[in-house]
């Protein structure tokens, strides 16, 4: 898809519910959100070559009440699109846990989600169905927002499974997700997707449907959180196809391609008026098949620290690390075939996040890339990023 059809794509969105809540006076129904990433990325030393490059992004979404507009009981729709510029850092790096989590890897414009999702049982449960980017509500934590690195986003086993990987960005498919409050701290979440997100020939191609060789994923996660800013969250995902083993196991394909997380974050030291701001830890551990993922294991953590000066209450700033080790049946697969692997890939991140005005917000970033896992031949790597991030809400 070129740039221009993002445009499109929003625009008929837009302009029939625009059309709508104008004519009720009922505007207010609709938020729409624009966020444009300008990057700047060098690789200073390390990777396969060093140089610098320039990261455009641009990501839009629309959510309109249905209720205020159609009169739909606790109705809801979204959709989100992007545009990027095609640039890569991780091309000069080699690392496989990207550099940049915005980086799509190829230029053009593509729908990310586009769903409608109906609370009931007194809005403590609530069904989703549409495209669905999975990373919106799984695996996902408070303290790992701060970060640029895309395995902070999302585990790397997770994230590189099945055909296409699981539905996230840059590539997402047609999914159903049920979400139940049990109480205040409780939530039960259960997903189930297509299991070929995209098109693995064409990542600038827009593919949606449903077919029964590529099976389904589904996932499921039980969360605790509080007021206080401890949370901790267990998660399973499994693919119901059959896919090629890695190890030398009879048969040669095999269903059970699956795996967990277990994740973490809390507040070490809270502002006397705001206890979500302060020092924070994250921890998470994650873990693939290896008889069919090319990494088994996977670990992350980071520490945060929101608002450190006085005269800057929004600044944030932190230290963080993601780990992903290669998988025995994979490591045996490629030393066959006479090609070098690494035992794993070590990304090292420090970053500052500093709002400038309501709409602009600048973020330096360092990144020290040990292993590059993609490279394996190559020195360690040395990059140093600056994120120029524009938003605009209505």
């Amino acid at each position: 898809m070129k740039w221009q059809r993002l445009t499109g794509i929003l625009v008929a969105v837009w302009f029939p519910c625009a059309a709508l809540s104008a004519e009720s006076g009922l505007l207010k129904a609709l938020q729409l959100q624009v966020v444009y990433d300008g990057d700047v990325w060098a690789n200073i030393d390390g990777g396969r070559d060093t140089g610098s490059i320039y990261v455009a992004h641009l990501d839009l979404s629309l959510a309109a009440d249905a209720e205020s507009l159609w009169n739909w009981p606790a109705t809801r729709l979204y959709f989100r699109g992007f545009a990027d510029s095609g640039a890569s850092i991780s091309n000069r790096v080699g690392d496989i846990h990207g550099v940049n989590n915005w980086e799509a890897g190829y230029r053009g414009a593509k729908l990310l989600e586009a769903w409608i999702e109906r609370s009931f049982n007194h809005e403590q449960s609530s069904l989703r169905f549409g495209l669905y980017d999975t990373t919106t509500e799984f695996d996902k934590n408070k303290s790992e927002v701060l970060f640029i690195n895309n395995a902070q986003g999302m585990n790397r086993p997770l994230s590189l499974s099945g055909l296409n990987g699981p539905s996230t960005y840059s590539a997402t498919s047609l999914g159903l997700r049920l979400r139940h409050n049990l109480d205040a701290h409780w939530t039960l979440k259960a997903g189930l997707l297509e299991g070929l997100p995209g098109d693995p020939n064409d990542p600038s191609a827009f593919a949606v449907g449903i077919r029964s060789a590529d099976g389904a994923l589904a996932l499921g996660e039980v969360r605790y959180h509080d007021p206080g800013g401890h949370r901790l969250a267990l998660g399973y995902w499994r693919y119901t196809a059959s896919f090629d083993r890695l190890t030398a196991s009879s048969p040669a394909r095999a269903t059970g391609n699956q795996g967990f997380y277990v994740s973490g974050d809390t507040m070490l030291i809270s502002a006397a008026d705001d206890p979500l701001r302060g020092i924070s830890v994250g921890l998470r551990l994650a873990h693939a098949d290896a008889d069919f993922n090319r990494f088994d294991w996977f670990a992350s953590g980071v520490i945060t620290d929101s608002g450190f000066l006085n005269r800057r209450p929004s600044d944030k700033i932190g230290l963080g690390f993601v780990y992903s080790r290669t998988g025995d049946g994979y490591r045996r697969h490629v030393q066959a075939q006479g090609t070098v692997v690494n035992s794993g890939e070590l990304a090292l991140e420090a970053t500052y996040r500093a709002p400038i005005t309501n709409w602009l917000t600048l973020q330096p970033d360092l990144q020290y890339i040990i292993q590059p896992a993609n490279a394996p031949t190559s020195p360690n790597a040395v990059v140093v990023g600056l994120r120029m991030e524009i938003v605009w809400n209505r």
